[in-house]
């Protein structure tokens, strides 16, 4: 379960790389903002995606964006994502961790210490997601 979110996680994230991307491939500069393409939500995966299962995920990710949006408004969708599903990650590891006799969880020793590990990052990943929304919704690329 742990495994299937990282490598979900891994993927939203590679994907809201390719939308901010998209938009700044696309842009020029103005009143010191950039000139956002507006595009469907449909559009932004046909041009951010060249696989069949990028475009599928980019579809999940997006589905509930505006139909018609700023490509920086689905960036920001997809770092949301990419933050939610660090959160549900760390959440599961840390029950997983948690529950189970004498307060030792269902993890024993060699792999708990891998899972204590990995929550490290993903607390350190986390932390720079929710910087990143931070930045993405008051910069003025990213209102609408």
């Amino acid at each position: 379960m742990v495994k299937k979110r990282a490598a979900a996680m891994t993927k939203v994230l590679a994907l809201s790389v390719v939308l901010a991307a998209l938009f700044i491939a696309g842009a020029g500069a103005a009143g010191g903002c950039l000139k956002v393409p507006t595009m469907t939500w449909s559009d932004a995966c046909l041009k951010a995606c060249s696989t069949p299962a990028q475009y599928n995920l980019c579809q999940e990710t997006l589905l509930h964006s505006p139909d018609s949006a700023e490509a920086t408004i689905y960036a920001l969708a997809a770092v949301q994502r990419a933050k939610g599903l660090f959160d549900a990650t760390m959440a599961r590891a840390d029950q997983l961790l948690r529950r189970g006799g004498g307060g030792w969880g269902l993890i024993p020793g060699v792999e708990r210490e891998a899972y204590l590990h990995c929550i490290g990052y993903y607390t350190k990943a986390r932390s720079h997601m929710a910087v990143t929304i931070g930045d993405m919704s008051t910069n003025c690329h990213y209102r609408k």
